[in-house]
């Protein structure tokens, strides 16, 4: 009888812990996670590249950054779509 309450106060008072997600739907919430990241890095270097070509390449210090951006935001986000997946 006592082994069965110390069991149960023990139980009772340990802080519960939600079950783990299962493998599929941890690897499916992470490629959706990975291509809403590819999406958003394609979305900045397309809007960057369109002001650019709109007339921010004629602002000197300005107009570079803004190739720069619109490069590195299309070249992350192929670079993140081709990666493969990180070892755990």
């Amino acid at each position: 009888m006592i082994t069965f309450t110390a069991r149960w106060l023990r139980r009772a008072a340990s802080p519960r812990r939600p079950p783990a997600p299962d493998r599929g739907a941890r690897w499916v919430a992470a490629l959706l996670l990975r291509l809403t990241c590819v999406a958003l890095l394609a979305w900045i270097g397309a809007v960057h590249l369109h002001l650019w070509l709109e007339g921010y390449r004629q602002i000197p210090t300005d107009g570079p950054l803004f190739l720069l951006d619109a490069v590195a935001g299309l070249a992350l986000g192929a670079l993140l779509l081709v990666w493969g997946a990180p070892r755990a």
